[in-house]
């Protein structure tokens, strides 16, 4: 990871286990492991930067990104697919489950207040999905990567999950990052995402953006946290007069 394989590469016996990918010493020492991924909330895909180290890859987590390397591009090839199908797979299960449990709690509730909670639920819904499929939505604000899951609400935007990393360490008082598919969505919140969206937030964050400062989908995980920094953080590229 950023700040574990920095100063050099050092052999690790891996493990995936239900949501967690696990990391050991070797594979004599798997009483203890040196740590653990929530793949959940992680993004397992090749390494592409430049000076990449050979059949390497990377999980983008919400807190950091860290950095494996394989003997093989077969052995790459294996954990990317397993690591990638982990985690659509408990998105899934997630998703299931949460469904499950509001149905289970809606039986409980009287008629009337059913068919109020529904008729809010579903404005909600219809509203998120109005959102979603604006076309200034359907890409990352920040690297342009397609189908974002993650937006921060305050800003306004939706977000891949890769940049989704860097706005949580930005601290909520600047961007405060929530789930598309997981989360709750408040009608307040809706109606305010849809007051802003990705072009109108970025007319006035990238206002005197140069094109050459752009990042995109796939960049190096340090050209994008210098970059969102420099955008919501020091506001280097802000204005109030937003532009066309």
């Amino acid at each position: 990871g950023n700040n574990l394989f920095n100063r050099g590469w050092n052999s690790r016996y891996c493990i995936l286990k239900h949501e967690y990918f696990y990391y050991f010493k070797s594979a004599e020492e798997l009483q203890t492991p040196l740590g653990e991924i929530n793949i959940l909330f992680g993004f397992a895909k090749p390494c592409t930067a430049s000076g990449s180290r050979k059949n390497s890859f990377e999980i983008v987590a919400s807190d950091r990104t860290y950095m494996f390397a394989c003997d093989t591009p077969e052995e790459l090839k294996d954990w990317v697919h397993t690591l990638q199908q982990s985690n659509q797979t408990l998105m899934n299960a997630i998703l299931r489950n949460t469904i499950e449990e509001r149905r289970k709690s809606i039986l409980f509730v009287l008629q009337d207040d059913f068919m109020e909670m529904e008729q809010i639920a579903q404005k909600n819904r219809d509203l998120s999905k109005e959102i979603l499929l604006r076309p200034e939505n359907v890409t990352c604000a920040d690297c342009g990567a397609a189908e974002p899951r993650w937006a921060s609400i305050n800003l306004g935007i939706f977000i891949c999950i890769e940049c989704c990393g860097v706005h949580r360490n930005l601290g909520a008082h600047i961007s405060k990052v929530r789930s598309v598919t997981l989360d709750e969505w408040e009608e307040e919140t809706l109606e305010h995402m849809s007051s802003l969206g990705n072009i109108k937030s970025n007319s006035q964050y990238e206002a005197s953006l140069p094109a050459s400062r752009k990042i995109a989908p796939g960049c190096p995980q340090e050209d994008r946290q210098a970059f969102i920094e420099a955008k919501y953080r020091d506001k280097e590229f802000f204005s109030f007069r937003p532009t066309n």
